[in-house]
């Protein structure tokens, strides 16, 4: 079956949708461009899967399917050049949930987590109300464009310093940061005994023929101090479905994580 072409400049009106997006501003001449809620359909397949879903009448406790298990394998190992096992994924309702889970995780009552800034504030939201100090590092401006200072990061961490959560592809600095960039960060942590959850929400959203390796793939070392949270809702604008999920290849992290209180 041949697809159609995606009309991106059809019209949709919102009004009256209980849109997050637009309701918050309803009444004032703004233009709402805050959220990452785009204001094209979700595409037809999505459609389709839900009519059948209401069609069917029940909308009860759901397992993941074994087809949806294998698309994601199968997606992870064209797009993105890594192969996955079926019990490395966690089931997710959203990467922010994944992001407050990963502290509860990690760290203990007292310890600190550590992020790069300017960061999606929810990043800096997580820790606090995790009971977890924050630790901030910015980012550096070189050459037009953001990049990690990896020794002001090292001078920044405290020995109570569990957890980094990163935001790859940056949000909202725009930048999918290189092997390079973060080889070394990924080494630092390891020595340190510095868990890494990645927020990789955006890495289907490339420009210039950008490939995008999820931080776990990255080294040799990577598997085993860190985990990647993703979801189909910025790339399929789907947000309001509510599902994410976690890729943890570690056994002992996996455990750590899916037995959090």
């Amino acid at each position: 079956m041949r697809e159609q072409a995606y009309d991106f400049d059809a019209h949709i009106d919102r009004t009256g949708t209980h849109s997050l997006k637009w309701q918050r501003y309803e009444g004032r001449d703004v233009l709402p461009m805050w959220v990452a809620d785009m204001d094209y359909a979700a595409p037809p397949c999505v459609h389709a899967a839900l009519r059948d879903r209401v069609d069917h009448g029940v909308y009860g406790y759901t397992l993941a399917p074994d087809e949806l298990v294998q698309v994601l394998r199968d997606r992870f190992r064209g797009l993105y050049h890594w192969e996955i096992e079926a019990d490395w994924i966690v089931w997710l309702p959203g990467v922010v949930p994944g992001l407050h889970l990963a502290c509860m995780s990690y760290t203990d009552p007292g310890d600190d987590v550590v992020t790069f800034t300017p960061v999606y504030p929810l990043l800096l939201g997580a820790p606090e109300l995790a009971g977890r100090g924050l630790v901030a590092v910015d980012l550096v401006l070189r050459d037009g464009r953001y990049t990690i200072d990896l020794e002001a990061f090292e001078a920044a961490l405290t020995p109570r310093t569990k957890l980094l959560l990163l935001c790859q592809p940056h949000n909202p600095a725009g930048r999918l940061f290189t092997r390079d960039e973060l080889a070394p960060l990924i080494e630092l942590c390891r020595s340190r005994g510095i868990v890494i959850c990645s927020d990789e929400i955006h890495c289907d959203l490339l420009l210039d023929g950008q490939d995008h390796q999820p931080v776990p793939s990255l080294t040799p070392e990577a598997p085993g101090i860190s985990l990647t949270l993703m979801s189909p809702g910025k790339t399929f604008n789907t947000a309001g479905l509510n599902l994410g999920f976690a890729v943890i290849p570690d056994p002992a992290l996996r455990r750590r994580y899916v037995t959090a209180r």
